[in-house]
């Protein structure tokens, strides 16, 4: 179900008054976009069910605490998202930042073991985003996972436009350049 910015903005302050039914909606609103950041960031998919029920909680947990901390819930959440992100994959092997590096190493097509090449492909992408900035990732994330405009990223990341679309440029350029090394 999605819902305009003024009706989440209403539900926000229904929230603060913890009514499960606002936070209901809030959870059928973002959490669709939510889940697809944190798959096409991890790649694995419980561990993205986890998350995104973390990042759920986090939110329960603040507005019974801190309901005036969140002014707009897309960005808040985005944000936890993002550093729950950042943090799970800053614990992982610094020489292959994410489990999914791991599984090409190990699987992977230059072992012969005939993957499927989208398969491995993916894998492949996957393994050089890890190696880009975490705004580069966080953007890509955003415009590619969550399907969001350039101006919806500049809200969310609080970045002027012209940030944004500078920092994607780059980050493609970076990607790019990553994979023309890994291929």
């Amino acid at each position: 179900m999605a819902i305009t910015d003024l009706d989440l903005s209403n539900v926000i302050t229904s929230s603060r008054q913890i009514d499960l039914t606002a936070l209901g909606h809030i959870f059928d609103a973002l959490s669709p976009q939510i889940y697809r950041y944190i798959l096409f960031r991890l790649g694995d998919e419980v561990e993205t069910q986890e998350m995104v029920i973390e990042v759920f909680n986090r939110l329960l947990q603040t507005l019974k605490h801190r309901p005036k901390s969140i002014d707009d819930p897309q960005t808040w959440l985005f944000e936890i998202t993002r550093k729950l992100v950042e943090q799970l994959l800053s614990g992982a092997d610094k020489s292959s930042p994410g489990r999914l590096v791991e599984q090409t190493d190990q699987t992977g097509a230059a072992q012969g073991i005939g993957q499927d090449e989208t398969a491995w492909l993916g894998l492949l992408v996957r393994q050089s985003m890890h190696k880009l900035l975490p705004d580069q990732q966080h953007l890509l994330a955003l415009r590619f996972a969550g399907r969001y405009a350039p101006d919806e990223i500049a809200r969310i990341m609080e970045k002027s436009i012209n940030d944004v679309k500078g920092l994607q440029l780059d980050a493609l350029m970076s990607l790019r350049s990553q994979l023309e090394r890994e291929a």
